[in-house]
């Protein structure tokens, strides 16, 4: 156990018919609660003692496979909160096995290991880590089948909304394979910096969402996930009326799709499970995540309630194995 010091901020210099006499009526509740931790921290201060479980001796293992790839994998060691520092193991024994065979993977350094073999659609992975000290880790995932965009387009509308963004009409074909499969849909511009690297945007703001979507999918942050249950074997078109406006995505070191130059493309993934459920989980992590610098973000954490555990399926650690497989069809 570690022992910490919690600074309490007591108030009590200030009537509470003040604050309520200041503010009536105040519709903007996290205005009104940062008014009254802007009081406190005016307030006198209460120091006291706490104590922080010692953490686990558990590895951290990250691998997101996408077809036609080499498999790249992250192995680190799980930390504090309070740890600002990065633990890599960079002397651990990974491999991956694809349909049995076994390839142990390259040490690219800081925690970094790369598979000679590259992943192809259908394979069967196992991935396992060792590591002296820590107990064996390992997880499996199957690389699901390709589906082929068979055609887009985008229409400017003669509609407009908020700010004068313009509003797009999007068409896209695919045909689905026999079996039914997940699906990752999302649109996307990439754009080369002056660096060298990729920036990327997404069109996220939706005007009109497909039924296949709105009925039994999920939207995330930049794209939406659904099921090709209802539609498997057929040749489907999927379409969206979209708000002309990117929502920015990052900056990368590798491409999202096969371009030197500014690019706008629809984007169609046939994901696994597992792929699923770490997105889902981790963005509404990411949605739920305070920041305890933020004055607001502070006094809303008894509101909005614990942190969603995100999802792992690796055995005997943490992180995530997924797969995908990806196509696009740009559409400047």
């Amino acid at each position: 156990m570690t022992k910490n010091h919690l600074f309490l901020l007591i108030n009590n210099s200030l009537p509470a018919y003040f604050v309520l006499k200041k503010y009536p009526g105040k519709k903007n509740m996290k205005g009104f609660l940062s008014f009254i931790m802007l009081v406190a921290l005016a307030s006198c201060i209460q120091e006291i003692e706490y104590e922080i479980d010692a953490v686990p001796k558990q590895l951290v293992v990250n691998a997101v496979v996408q077809e036609g790839q080499y498999v790249k994998v992250n192995v680190s060691a799980l930390q504090s909160i309070f740890d600002s520092t990065y633990h890599f193991i960079t002397d651990a024994v990974v491999c991956v096995q694809f349909n049995g065979d076994a390839d142990t993977l390259i040490n690219l350094g800081d925690g970094n290991y790369r598979s000679h073999t590259i992943a192809k659609q259908g394979d069967a992975i196992a991935l396992s880590v060792t590591k002296q000290g820590y107990d064996r880790v390992y997880a499996a995932d199957t690389v699901p089948l390709r589906t082929e965009i068979l055609k887009a387009k985008r229409i400017k509308t003669n509609e407009t909304v908020a700010y004068g963004d313009p509003v797009y009409e999007y068409a896209i074909t695919f045909k689905c394979n026999e079996q039914a499969q997940l699906y990752e849909f999302f649109i996307a511009e990439q754009v080369m910096t002056k660096d060298g690297r990729y920036g990327v945007g997404f069109s996220s703001y939706d005007i009109e969402v497909d039924p296949i979507i709105s009925q039994s999918g999920i939207k995330g942050l930049n794209s939406y996930f659904f099921s090709s249950e209802r539609i498997a074997g057929s040749v489907y078109t999927l379409t969206m009326k979209m708000r002309g406006a990117w929502s920015p995505g990052g900056s990368f070191s590798t491409p999202l799709f096969t371009a030197s130059e500014t690019k706008t493309a629809v984007v169609l993934r046939t994901i696994s499970q597992s792929y699923v459920d770490y997105r889902i989980s981790s963005e509404k992590h990411l949605l739920l995540k305070n920041d305890s610098s933020i004055v607001e973000d502070l006094i809303l954490v008894p509101l909005i309630g614990p942190q969603p555990e995100i999802y792992s399926n690796i055995e005997n650690g943490h992180g995530i194995l997924a797969s995908f497989c990806q196509s696009y069809f740009f559409i400047d």
